[in-house]
């Protein structure tokens, strides 16, 4: 039992620190394009 609770809070934390992680992969490839056009309305 608690084992199994150990392991469910450790899914848990897995998941949080996926989403998280994503999402800054998305914000900073986003940055990225962002940073681009204006690059490109720049020059």
């Amino acid at each position: 039992m608690h084992s199994q609770r150990g392991a469910q809070h450790g899914c848990r934390w897995f998941m949080v620190h996926r989403f998280t992680t994503v999402l800054k992969i998305i914000i900073f490839s986003q940055d990225i394009l962002l940073s681009h056009q204006c690059d490109g309305l720049f020059h």
